[in-house]
């Protein structure tokens, strides 16, 4: 939300991650263990992402064209997370790669934990 004082602007953001089981790619009664972490992982790189966006929307140096530039940022952003999840299934082979898969859940859980430090 945004509201106008006659001589600047003040912004609110409220950005969050959610999971929507629906798009998941595991199918009912084919749930394992290593299938539901992989799917974790997913969410947690989206919220890692979401921590992203909303620092860089509370810390971005807005001008009169503020519209413009928060789309480019969310932009920016899902366009980073999208690249980012693409990858990880690509490496991960959806989670058949198991070494590549430990290395994946391993580098986001540090990634989490220093999102979260910002």
């Amino acid at each position: 939300s945004s509201s106008f004082d006659g001589t600047s602007y003040a912004f609110s953001f409220e950005v969050n991650s959610y999971f929507n089981p629906n798009e998941s790619w595991v199918k009912k009664g084919k749930e394992t263990a290593e299938l539901l972490k992989h799917e974790q992982v997913h969410f947690n790189i989206s919220e890692i992402y979401a921590r992203s966006l909303r620092s860089r929307l509370t810390s971005f140096n807005y001008t009169k064209n503020f519209k413009t530039e928060i789309d480019s940022i969310y932009n920016l952003i899902r366009n980073e997370e999208n690249k980012t999840q693409k990858l990880y299934d690509k490496e991960t082979n959806h989670s058949i790669n198991i070494k590549r898969q430990q290395e994946w859940n391993e580098f986001v859980a540090k990634s989490l934990k220093l999102s979260n430090l910002k």
